[in-house]
């Protein structure tokens, strides 16, 4: 697991990883990437650009909203280096509070919501070429969008090609598809999911548990710190 910035009274650039056995105990350890690193920064996204074996980190409050956007190697021999990216293309505005998925079919980032002083639900798509320029699509995707929101969760299912939103800063507990094929219009789908379900949050956690084909949320806060589990099986309220 690879962990980049935060907030302690200060903005963070520091890059630690935590080393996740099979067996045994795991491990922290610090890194000094060469390179030019982002400024100190917390409420950014990152993603895992597994084609090209490094760290996209986009946007975050570094005192101002920021939409810049870096690279960091992570090879298998060797020290870490970060690039910083010059993509073409529209960016989305300086923000924080987004979400960022990878969409390993279509190798690119793609960023949901987030504030840039106004809540957003607005979609854009960071292209990751293994050469050339990466470059900054906005989508337009059909369909009814979900509310604007910050402080959310988003995974992506790459067997269906959707990205899956959850909850945000004063928004419902509602929960939305956002379809990304490899041609056509990406398209936003609410389900409607069976069973009890969380009670609205935001800046909780989600993780794709792909082995059993679930979206996993833990904690967040509705003005009261959670710390409860919920899981979403995902095959029951797909369209």
């Amino acid at each position: 697991m690879m962990l980049f910035g935060g907030y302690d009274g200060t903005y963070k650039n520091d890059v630690w990883m935590l080393s996740l056995p099979a067996s045994g105990t795991p491990a922290w350890t610090s890194f000094s990437p060469t390179g030019t690193p982002p400024s100190g920064r917390y409420v950014h996204a990152a993603i895992y650009d597994s084609a090209n074996q490094r760290m996209i980190v986009f946007g975050g409050w570094a005192g101002s909203y920021t939409n810049d956007a870096f690279a960091l190697s992570l090879p298998a021999g060797g020290n870490p280096a970060w690039t910083p990216l010059s993509p073409t293309g529209t960016p989305p505005s300086g923000r924080n509070g987004h979400t960022a998925i990878y969409d390993s079919t279509n190798q690119r980032m793609i960023v949901f919501g987030g504030t840039d002083g106004a809540s957003r639900n607005d979609v854009f798509a960071l292209s990751l070429p293994s050469s050339g320029s990466p470059a900054w699509t906005p989508l337009a995707p059909t369909g009814a969008s979900p509310d604007t929101r910050y402080s959310h969760t988003a995974i992506f299912i790459s067997a269906s090609e959707r990205m899956i939103v959850f909850g945000g800063n004063g928004v419902s507990n509602a929960v939305y598809a956002l379809s990304l094929p490899v041609s056509g219009t990406p398209a936003w789908t609410q389900l409607s999911p069976m069973g009890a379900w969380p009670v609205t949050r935001y800046s909780h956690t989600a993780v794709f548990d792909s082995a059993n084909e679930r979206m996993a949320v833990f904690g967040g806060t509705d003005g009261a710190y959670k710390n409860d589990l919920w899981t979403l099986a995902l095959p029951s309220c797909m369209p």
